[in-house]
């Protein structure tokens, strides 16, 4: 059982502002840290999560599956005025091409902004 760190609780506030554009609630908190203490050992807890949140009607509401890889690819950078940025465009489509779920592919980019360390100054 993997156990809620100060870390994974940044992992999952960054995750859900990217994926509902919304911080998050009190009881939801909780709910995630049940989510996170029921997730096996070895596995990735926010990650578990991400795939978790991407099937559900509230995230669905905000990226249609009826949306293409591109548009959802604009909607989602749009969130951080980056949907005319090169580099943040083909960090997203290169991780929809490797087949990494929507959720997945937003834990990975709120990470990654986290922890830019390129030159480009519109990301950083």
């Amino acid at each position: 059982m993997a156990t809620f760190t100060t870390s994974i609780q940044n992992d999952i506030l960054k995750l859900v502002i990217g994926m509902f554009k919304a911080s998050v609630g009190g009881k939801y908190l909780q709910d995630f840290r049940d989510f996170v203490g029921a997730v096996p050992a070895g596995k990735d807890p926010v990650v578990e999560l991400a795939k978790t949140l991407q099937t559900k009607a509230e995230f669905a509401n905000v990226f249609p599956a009826s949306q293409s890889n591109s548009q959802f690819q604009d909607a989602f950078l749009n969130y951080f005025s980056l949907q005319n940025n090169a580099e943040a465009r083909a960090f997203v489509s290169q991780k929809l091409a490797a087949g990494l779920g929507r959720g997945e592919v937003i834990l990975d980019a709120v990470r990654a902004l986290d922890t830019y360390t390129g030159q480009d100054a519109t990301i950083k």
